[in-house]
């Protein structure tokens, strides 16, 4: 029986690079039920030969959009029609074995969104060593057990924050999402390659979450993938929006306990990740334009949670570095 996932192929004059990567992806495209492919406005022969290798191919579909990455991903979401989706850009890739445990994690779990670790390589295939993004920084946390998955909105709120302006979500290269889910939250189109952050920090606590431990699959490091002030400011709004609805519910033990659970307790590298989000926040609550949305996260009692653990961590740092 065909994995119930629609695999999402977006592509843009990439015709050189698409043979290759059809070619790896040929152990895995027969066992999937879908397959839409998106090209936006290619020039090089990439669109014949999606056509070639997709026109006639049951189950399969070739469509056009304006260029745009999540713009191409929007577009084959809504023509989705399978449970799950799982995106598979050019040069990103992920095996047979891989896309199994994705699905079997979310059916067990009835999750969401699967998120898994992800090996950075070059265009070369080799490993980008000293690259880390915070999904790297929880995978000794992670690390010989079957995974984490969140039932609580708090847990999930946290990671969306204490990240900012990156989030767990990595690559999506490793992920599985729920096709209901991405068609009722799309991502947006207007940040650039930090679509996907954004997305993950607005709509992180209100899906049911899942992390695996496993480096299923891996993706193609451009060298390119900064984030911008715009993005940041978008970003901030919306983390601040999400943290005000955790607040609203008075969950602020819940948000110590996610801060325990998934920050406190690994690598002393995360708690530095902590101390620039804090200093980040400080930063912009200077800022008379940035005040009214910070505030009422620095008055929340999630916040004040996270000062005290900082403190805390910071003694522990020093105490640390002096043997």
């Amino acid at each position: 029986m065909k994995l119930p996932i629609t695999v999402v192929l977006p592509t843009l004059n990439c015709r050189a690079k698409l043979d290759r990567h059809l070619s790896e992806a040929g152990e895995w495209l027969s066992e999937v039920a879908e397959i839409i492919a998106v090209d936006s406005g290619s020039t090089d022969g990439t669109r014949e030969l999606l056509e070639d290798n997709f026109g006639n191919l049951s189950g399969a579909a070739v469509l056009s959009t304006e260029p745009g990455l999540y713009r191409a991903w929007n577009l084959a979401t809504a023509r989705a029609v399978q449970p799950f989706i799982y995106f598979s850009t050019i040069g990103d890739m992920i095996g047979s074995n891989g896309l199994s445990k994705l699905v079997a994690a979310a059916e067990e779990h009835s999750l969401e969104l699967v998120v898994s670790v992800p090996q950075i390589v070059d265009e070369d295939g080799r490993e980008v060593r000293g690259l880390r993004w915070p999904i790297h920084f929880l995978e000794d946390y992670l690390k010989g057990g079957e995974g984490l998955f969140l039932p609580s909105p708090a847990e999930r709120a946290i990671l969306s924050a204490i990240f900012v302006p990156e989030t767990i979500l990595g690559s999506s290269a490793s992920n599985l999402y729920r096709t209901a889910l991405l068609q009722k939250h799309p991502f947006p189109e207007d940040l650039g390659k930090q679509g996907d952050v954004y997305w993950a920090i607005r709509n992180l606590s209100a899906c049911r979450l899942g992390l695996l431990p496993d480096r299923l699959a891996s993706f193609c490091w451009d060298g390119d993938r900064r984030t911008s002030w715009s993005d940041l400011w978008a970003m901030m709004i919306a983390m601040t929006d999400d943290v005000d609805k955790q607040r609203r519910g008075d969950r602020g033990s819940e948000l110590l306990h996610a801060v325990s659970r998934c920050v406190i307790q690994s690598k002393r590298r995360q708690y530095r990740l902590l101390f620039r989000f804090e200093t980040t926040l400080r930063l912009l609550l200077r800022i008379r334009t940035l005040g009214f949305m910070l505030k009422i996260f620095s008055r929340s009692p999630g916040y004040r949670g996270l000062t005290r653990r900082r403190v805390k961590a910071a003694k522990m740092i020093l105490d640390d570095d002096k043997t």
